[in-house]
């Protein structure tokens, strides 16, 4: 049998292979349509369909028997000693077909059907999916011609996706085209990327995929139609047995009947075990049975799975990021003990597991809540993500998600959640490079701080501002603020954040060639971080203290603190971290005549930077790297690693690295024998140093002996 949803070629399959078995049935090829998801007609009787059979093999009308039973008694009499294939199409139920089915082994039956049959023993299913993209572009360039596909190869994978590779949807977009031959593909793609409208574009001529999906639809129990189309404002792309509960408002359990309903009418698929998705083109049928506005029954769904998602959160945080600070009220408590999927006690490690499965949900559920007015849920979900999405350097979801919570936390008027969401998305723009936007982030969030008396809330503010202005090349204003910081987080016994400021204050110190006192902010960074617990910190630190040690030319003491750096990296789960750690450690290995370590941990940094490195960061690590090579004695790769750091520095406007990055291009032509270019890039790192208000250009590394 081949069984998967309305349009998705069921019919043209089973005739296919028909056609390719027929010559090993020479007693007779038969077909039955057997009207089981049709809009005009209930489906066929088995008793009639049988009839019609027996009538085309020749039997005559007075010989067919009355009743069911009969007629299948003589049904199978007919084709005990005959070789004969049989089509049924569009069965509704195994009850259906199982009085079709001829007793000899002679014959082949092939069934189509939108439910899987598991009632009929002895039978093999085939189940039908969306097309793989190349077919599905295949069969989009069959229907409307290669050249209007050549001139638009974009467009026309565009197009494909939005009709999720369904075949149906395939053909009758290819159709609309065809029939209008002055629209673009694009001009298309454009009208369907409006999922509320997407399944109604759908429709051509007597075809249309909302019309096969209805048939589908109606077919189920009421209590099944209503469990559809609340699952259809699931946030996510897939969902969990508890997320699913939580939208329908029942026990897991009951979900999970559901949700394997759904998939046994080929309404939804499961790509592993307990995470079920619906089809594209189910989702957009079920945006079309939703009320505009929503129901109040369709609010109170959509409250109930946001309600799960940010108790579930508040508890992974809870694990993964002990010693949060509290934003504004608290978030409700989670339903259950632990994470929901996750029975038993749960470490930071299966709560960061937890994180990264429900990411994608998790932030459609952010953006969701924010454009449906559940403003609160749309702040502390933003807030809880956003913890997961900096650790792991997604910085453009990252970005998302700080915009969605400042703009909740302006329509709640809460001046607290709003000061904690205007520093997340201080961070996020540092974090991408949008510097200036940074700043204007961090000085709105320190007056809403002043104007709460929130003396923490102030000096996360003022490191925040530190950070920025260091990063934009203001290094004076730089360490005021961040010296600020640090003494108000100390006086707050907030060593965490007093940890943190320190190291940033270490890298203006190091910036302006005050490498003993950049040594020493560093070192009590690593002293407070490690009191605190916290790998990631504790990382930072060192590769802040390493640093400084380099500068100084303490290799060894910048070793040693790279060594517990690595043994921590692990923990943090922070490659851009790690791609530093390692970069510092071929320095300071290269300088020591370790040579084949040093290459060994130059060649790492490169590949971890280059695949999850911020711009920031990967500027940081390519110059380091340049000046590596340069002390192998490659200046043609430093002059590469040196060229591809200032473009990183110079797309965000990294002043300091910008910098540093001429300063070694100046040091690689020079050792090149290109004296021109050396003195071009000499003046103008020299300008930039200047720019910098005390920031000194670095001497030229000398290797170690």
């Amino acid at each position: 049998g081949i069984d998967g949803m309305g349009g998705s070629g069921k019919t043209a399959l089973a005739l296919h292979a028909a056609h390719r078995l027929a010559p090993g049935y020479p007693d007779g090829r038969l077909y039955a349509d057997l009207r089981g998801f049709s809009s005009a007609e209930n489906p066929r009787p088995p008793g009639a369909v049988i009839g019609s059979l027996l009538r085309i093999l020749g039997t005559p009308g007075e010989r067919i028997p009355d009743d069911l039973d009969g007629r299948t008694a003589l049904w199978r009499a007919t084709l005990a000693d005959r070789r004969v294939l049989l089509v049924l199409d569009d069965a509704a139920d195994a009850a259906q077909v199982r009085p079709l089915l001829p007793a000899s082994s002679g014959c082949l039956v092939l069934v189509t059907s939108r439910t899987r049959m598991t009632g009929l023993d002895g039978a093999d299913w085939i189940s039908v999916a969306a097309m793989p993209p190349t077919d599905g572009l295949a069969l989009i360039t069959r229907v409307l011609g290669a050249d209007r596909v050549r001139a638009e190869p974009g467009a026309a994978a565009e197009l494909g996706s939005l009709c999720g590779h369904l075949p149906l949807a395939l053909r009758i977009a290819g159709a609309r085209l065809r029939s209008r031959p002055r629209w673009t593909v694009r001009h298309l793609v454009d009208r369907l990327g409006d999922e509320a409208r997407r399944i109604d574009e759908l429709s051509s001529g007597d075809q249309s995929v909302k019309a096969t999906l209805q048939l589908s639809y109606e077919a189920m129990a009421p209590a099944h139609r209503e469990a559809l189309r609340l699952l259809g404002l699931h946030p996510g792309r897939d969902m969990g047995v508890h997320s699913a509960a939580a939208l329908l408002g029942t026990g897991l359990r009951e979900a999970e009947d559901v949700l394997e309903h759904l998939l046994d009418m080929n309404l939804a698929c499961q790509y592993e075990m307990g995470r079920y998705a619906l089809h594209d083109m189910v989702r957009s049928f079920t945006h079309s049975l939703h009320g505009a506005p929503p129901r109040p029954e369709e609010r109170a769904a959509l409250e109930r799975v946001l309600d799960h998602f940010l108790a579930a959160t508040e508890e992974a945080c809870r694990i993964r990021f002990p010693g949060r600070a509290p934003a504004g009220p608290a978030a409700p408590a989670p339903p259950e003990a632990g994470l929901p999927g996750r029975p038993g006690p749960v470490d930071a490690a299966a709560a960061e597991d937890w994180f990264e499965r429900e990411q994608g949900a998790l932030l459609a559920a952010a953006e969701c809540a924010e454009r449906a007015g559940f403003d609160r849920h749309a702040v502390h979900l933003a807030r809880n993500l956003a913890f997961h999405l900096n650790s792991r350097s997604s910085l453009e979801e990252f970005g998302r998600v700080a915009a969605v919570a400042v703009a909740a936390a302006r329509r709640l008027g809460d001046p607290a959640v709003l000061r904690v969401s205007l520093s997340n998305q201080a961070v996020a723009h540092c974090k991408l490079g949008r510097f200036p936007e940074g700043v204007t982030a961090a000085t709105e969030a320190l007056g809403v701080a002043a104007g709460l008396a929130d003396r923490s809330g102030e000096a996360v503010c003022l490191t925040l501002l530190g950070l920025l202005q260091s990063l934009l090349g203001d290094l004076g204003a730089a360490r005021r603020h961040l010296e600020r910081g640090a003494a108000l987080h100390r006086e707050l016994s907030d060593p965490r954040q007093e940890a943190y400021t320190l190291c940033n204050l270490s890298s203006a110190l190091t910036w302006t060639g005050r490498h003993a006192e950049a040594a020493a902010a560093a070192a009590r960074a690593v002293a407070l971080a490690g009191r605190a617990g916290t790998a990631g910190e504790q990382v930072s630190a060192l590769n802040d203290l390493a640093v400084a040690r380099l500068a100084l030319g303490e290799e060894q003491e910048a070793l040693a603190a790279l060594e517990r750096a690595m043994d921590l990296a692990g923990e943090c789960r922070m490659p851009e971290n790690l791609g530093l750690t390692l970069a510092l450690a071929a320095e300071a290995c290269q300088r020591t005549g370790r040579t084949v370590l040093a290459g060994d941990h130059a060649e790492r940094a490169l590949e971890l930077i280059r695949a999850h490195g911020t711009a920031m960061r990967q500027a940081v690590v390519e110059n380091v790297l340049g000046r590596v090579h340069l002390l192998r004695g490659a200046p043609e790769r430093a002059r590469e690693l040196h060229a591809d750091a200032l473009r990183s520095a110079e797309a965000v406007g990294y002043r300091i690295e910008s910098a540093r990055a001429l300063h070694g291009l100046a040091l690689a032509h020079e050792a090149l024998g290109d004296p021109d270019r050396a003195r071009a890039h000499r003046d103008r790192a020299d300008a930039a140093f200047a720019a910098l208000a005390g920031a000194p250009a670095p001497a030229a590394p000398v290797p170690v002996p």
